[in-house]
């Protein structure tokens, strides 16, 4: 507390002095100022400052009465105005309010006697103090009628508190002022800024708050505040988890079973008020969502059904809750054993598993069945040559669930074997089906025309492509019967022309033809008859 005594000047009178009083005036006075002014700082919270002080006449020392003290800056501003100064000589303030909490403020005092005479003016100083604050964060997700939850509600207060002051009961304090940042996870999600707010404090306290609803909080998130301070307060920090007011629910998995490869789960979801029915559930296996439904109200359990592969899973049934209701979870194991297989293998065309053209381009289809129904697996097509000993894949395909068929095009390049093998995996076992021949198309021209110089030979032409064994038949009394064989020395599946020389009977025609057996290059093939005709 400082106490500042000022002795206020009186108007010097107009006029000439008598010689007693002028000497008079050479003499020191007692009194170089009429009133005697006091100044006391009483108690200060941040930027409010209570004062008070004394006028008292310096003469006789007696209070003065009448006039009034006004605070100001130095630049002016009125801080306070007392009521006239009472009776008894003093005058106060319950709380004048200063630039900013912490420093000395130098201000002026002024007293106006209200007699005429000319106001006085004296400095004085103010210390303020920066009083501490406390920050309260809370939120909540609040009920609401509405098939989604609703944002939460967050809400900061910034309020006062004792720090011993002894400001009078009726004596208003500043509320805090500013922003409040929220954060959650390190990232600011709002910005509040704060608003004045009834105390339900003792009147030496005051608070300010503000509030805002947030959708991307949730229940159970841990929130952070922090109170930037003003002129009169410091800033301060808080934090809270949001809490959840909707209906607390339970959600348990009442059955988990498996047909083949068919999943079914059934579940129960409960609150306080009973079943909770119409209401979404999400199933997850191994962490990926694989279905959904909705429950129903007229019964304890509702469920669904899926595909799963085979193997030991994870199924996660969830509820995102709603407007009354909280979330749930629950989380069960299903085992799934490997599912027998059935796999067939046809021809879609262009040969129809018949002969086929060189280089052509078969469509080969492979249709798997399990547990009564299809199934989507992947197949391997394999292919033996005719003539090999082992089988070569050619490629591979994934039949499709509804027809469980898949088709695949192999170039037939020789007759060959084929079969489908269903690949075993985590759902299912593997099968073979049964071995599918598919010859290549051979053909076969043949010619006659005479030897050149002979009158008893002539001369068989076979055009075969692709080129083959040659077998040259004679059609006799005993049936047709192979008079020669021969096989080309050629490339692999090139056209030969092979010449054959046959000898003309002595009174009948002969009759021929030319057969190619099947063998890895193609089908076999018979030529038409040509005859040759008797010796001349």
């Amino acid at each position: 507390m400082r106490r500042t005594s000022v002795l206020l000047l009186l108007t010097a009178l107009s006029g000439v002095l008598p010689a007693a009083t002028a000497a008079a005036a050479d003499e020191p006075s007692d009194c170089p100022q009429p009133y005697v002014v006091t100044f006391d700082e009483g108690a200060s919270y941040g930027r409010q400052v209570a004062a008070h002080g004394t006028v008292s006449s310096c003469a006789t020392g007696a209070a003065a009465t009448g006039g009034t003290v006004t605070l100001r800056t130095p630049d002016g501003t009125t801080l306070g105005t007392a009521a006239a100064v009472s009776a008894t000589g003093t005058f106060g303030w319950s709380a004048v309010t200063v630039r900013a909490s912490g420093t000395t403020d130098r201000l002026v005092l002024t007293y106006d006697p209200g007699d005429g005479t000319a106001p006085q003016q004296q400095p004085v100083t103010v210390t303020t103090q920066t009083p501490p604050v406390r920050l309260a964060l809370d939120a909540w997700v609040p009920v609401a009628d509405s098939t989604a939850a609703g944002p939460a509600t967050v809400r900061a207060t910034v309020s006062t508190y004792d720090a011993g002051h002894t400001f009078p009961q009726w004596v208003t304090l500043l509320s805090p002022t500013g922003t409040v940042d929220v954060l959650d996870a390190g990232r600011v999600v709002a910005t509040l800024p704060l608003r004045s707010a009834p105390s339900t404090f003792p009147s030496w306290q005051s608070q300010a708050v503000s509030a805002a609803p947030l959708a991307s909080v949730r229940a159970g998130d841990t929130l952070t505040a922090v109170y930037h301070g003003d002129a009169g307060y410091p800033g301060a920090t808080g934090s809270t988890t949001v809490t959840d007011q909707r209906q607390p629910t339970t959600l348990q998995i009442t059955g988990l079973d498996v047909q083949g490869v068919d999943a079914e789960v059934e579940v129960s979801l409960t609150s306080t008020e009973g079943v909770v029915g119409d209401a979404p559930v999400d199933v997850a296996v191994d962490g990926k969502h694989a279905t959904s439904f909705r429950t129903v109200s007229w019964s304890q359990t509702s469920g669904w059904g899926w595909g799963v592969t085979g193997g030991k899973h994870t199924v996660t049934v969830s509820f995102p809750g709603d407007g009354r209701h909280q979330p749930a979870t629950a989380t069960g194991t299903l085992v799934v054993p490997r599912v027998a297989t059935h796999v067939t293998l046809s021809d879609v065309g262009p040969g129809s598993f018949g002969a086929v053209s060189p280089r052509s381009l078969e469509r080969m289809q492979a249709c798997v069945t399990a547990d009564g129904g299809t199934a989507s697996a992947r197949v391997r097509i394999d292919r033996k040559v005719a003539g090999a000993a082992w089988w070569t894949p050619v490629g591979t395909l994934t039949t499709r669930w509804g027809t469980g068929c898949g088709l695949l095009s192999v170039r037939q390049d020789a007759s060959s074997s084929y079969r489908a093998v269903v690949l075993s995996d985590a759902t299912w076992l593997s099968a073979t089906s049964r071995t599918v021949t598919v010859a290549s198309l051979r053909r076969a021209d043949v010619s006659v025309r005479a030897r050149a110089g002979s009158a008893t030979q002539d001369v068989i032409t076979a055009t075969v492509s692709p080129s083959g064994t040659l077998h040259l038949q004679e059609l006799t009394s005993r049936g047709w019967v192979t008079r020669t064989v021969t096989t080309p020395h050629v490339a692999a599946g090139s056209t030969a022309t092979v010449h054959f020389t046959v000898t003309r009977s002595a009174g009948a025609t002969r009759t021929f033809r030319v057969v190619v057996p099947v063998d890895r290059a193609a089908g076999s093939v018979t030529s038409a008859r040509v005859l040759v005709p008797p010796r001349r």
